[in-house]
C-alpha cells in the first residue's frame, strides 16, 4: 500500500512567531519554532527514504515540543515504512492524543492496525476518520481491504461501493471488489468488476486471469479463452495464463 505525505492543515500546524522579549512565554514560541525546523528536516529525508535518519529529526522535534502532532504523526509513517508496527501505532496514539480530530492520522493508525491483523481495531479507526471525513475514498478502500480480511464479505463491498461512488476510477477497488464477489460466489458480478477494472488498466494479467477463470467455470469457454490471451499479450511469461489457456482448450 502506498502513503502519502500530508501536510497537517495550517491551523493545526505550530505558527512562528516573532520574538520580541525574552520570557517563558518566548522560550516556549522558540521551542516551538525549533520543534518546527526540526520536522521539516525530518520530512525532507523521508521523502528520500531514509527513515531511519529522519527518525532521528522527529525524536528532537518531540523533545523540543512534546505536543507537535506533526512530528508525532510523520514518526509514526516513517515507523510505518521501517515495518516497526507497534511503535508506529504508539506514534499516531500520541498524535491522537493532541489532536483526535484529524481524518489522516486514523487512516493510518488503521492502517497500522490491519498490518497488524487487528482488523476490528483498525475498521474502527477506519470510521472515526469517515466520521471526520466522509468522502475520502482511500479510507473506505482500506476499510474494505479490513473487512474482507476479517471475513466480513458483504459489508466489504459495501466499502469499496462507497469508495467507487466516490471515484469510479478506482481500478484497485474495481479488482478487489471483484475478488470479494469470487469469495462470495457472485461469479457475474465479479466479472462485471473485473470488465471495469480492465477498462481502467487493460494491462492488469492478473485480472484478465481471474475473469478468464470465472468465465471457465461459467463455461463461457471462448470468452475464457480471449481473457486468457489478453494476459498472455501483456505478459507472455504468465505461467498461470498459460495454464488456464490450456485447460479450456482441452
Amino acid at each position: 500500500m502506498s502513503y502519502e505525505w500530508d501536510s497537517l492543515p495550517k491551523s493545526q500546524q505550530h505558527s512562528h512567531p516573532t520574538l520580541t522579549i525574552s520570557s517563558p512565554l518566548s522560550y516556549r514560541q522558540t521551542a516551538k519554532d525549533k520543534a518546527n525546523l526540526k520536522v521539516e528536516k525530518a520530512d525532507a529525508l523521508a521523502k528520500k527514504g531514509d527513515y531511519e535518519g529522519a527518525l532521528l529529526y522527529y525524536d528532537e522535534a518531540i523533545t523540543l515540543k512534546t505536543d507537535c502532532t506533526s512530528a508525532w504523526y510523520h514518526q509514526g509513517v516513517a515507523l510505518q515504512h521501517l515495518e516497526r508496527e507497534e511503535e508506529a501505532l504508539a506514534s499516531f496514539d500520541k498524535a491522537l492524543k493532541f489532536n483526535p480530530d484529524n481524518p489522516k492520522i486514523w487512516n493510518y493508525r488503521g492502517i497500522t492496525l490491519q498490518k497488524l491483523k487487528r482488523y476490528d481495531q483498525a475498521i474502527a479507526s477506519y470510521d472515526k476518520a469517515l466520521t471526520l471525513n466522509p468522502n475520502d475514498v482511500k479510507v473506505w478502500y482500506n476499510r474494505a481491504i479490513a473487512l474482507r480480511k476479517f471475513k466480513r464479505y458483504e459489508k466489504a463491498i459495501d466499502s469499496y461501493n462507497h469508495a467507487l461512488a466516490i471515484n469510479p476510477n478506482y481500478g484497485k477497488a474495481w479488482i478487489d471488489r471483484g475478488n470479494t464477489l469470487r469469495k462470495l460466489n457472485r461469479h457475474q458480478e465479479a466479472i462485471a468488476s473485473y470488465n471495469h477494472a480492465l477498462a481502467i488498466q487493460p494491462d492488469d494479467d492478473r485480472t484478465c486471469c481471474n475473469r478468464g477463470f470465472l468465465l471457465y467455470q461459467l463455461h463461457r469457454y471462448q470468452e475464457a479463452l480471449t481473457s486468457f490471451d489478453q494476459a498472455i499479450k501483456v505478459n507472455p511469461n504468465s505461467d498461470k495464463a498459460w495454464h488456464n489457456r490450456a485447460m479450456v482448450l482441452n
